[in-house]
């Protein structure tokens, strides 16, 4: 079963209008997920420094704080 041109023309308009739909779908996924993946980096640098301030005794454990009525 042959088509017409006029067939073959709507049956590709369709499918470009669907592969048009995909693509912006997929683009709001992936702007999405960049926001996420922001955010986690944020997060990741702040746990980063704070590891860093921590204070490791010589063994490289993390001292216990000093009870609370120890005063300075």
């Amino acid at each position: 079963m042959e088509r017409t041109l006029e067939e073959r023309i709507i049956r590709l308009e369709s499918d470009t209008a669907m592969n048009l739909k995909v693509i912006d779908d997929l683009n709001d996924v992936i702007a999405s997920q960049q926001k996420q993946i922001d955010r986690m980096e944020r997060q990741l640098e702040r746990v980063t420094r704070k590891l860093l301030e921590i204070d490791y005794d010589e063994g490289g454990n993390i001292p216990d704080p000093p009870p609370p009525h120890y005063s300075f």
